[in-house]
């Protein structure tokens, strides 16, 4: 199950949230203990960040978002597992790093 890609814009606004966390992403492991660590680094600095991600990959204000997945957690965490599916973060990094908005790379970790 997989939702839709972001376009160009809403690909580099994901990757500028991502890329300052990618030292500590790249040394998780992936499946389970990866997404809470994702989670959890980007919700420390500021937990609207995952919100505003979420708004992105559905490609939907953040209010709506909130409002929209208020209450529901576990529906919350389902559709961004559905966007980082559709939207990988590994892709995101190299795309940042392709266009020269960020130094962090993933491939070469």
């Amino acid at each position: 199950m997989t939702g839709p890609q972001m376009n160009l814009a809403e690909a580099i606004e994901a990757a500028k949230i991502i890329t300052p966390y990618v030292p500590v992403l790249r040394q998780k492991p992936g499946g389970v203990e990866f997404f809470s660590a994702f989670l959890h680094t980007l919700g420390e600095d500021d937990p609207s960040q995952v919100i505003r991600l979420l708004a992105l990959m559905e490609h939907r204000d953040i209010e709506e978002v909130v409002r929209d997945y208020h209450g529901q957690p576990e529906e919350f965490l389902m559709a961004l597992t559905v966007g980082l599916t559709a939207n990988p973060i590994a892709e995101l990094v190299e795309m940042a790093w392709f266009l020269g908005l960020s130094k962090e790379r993933w491939a070469n970790a």
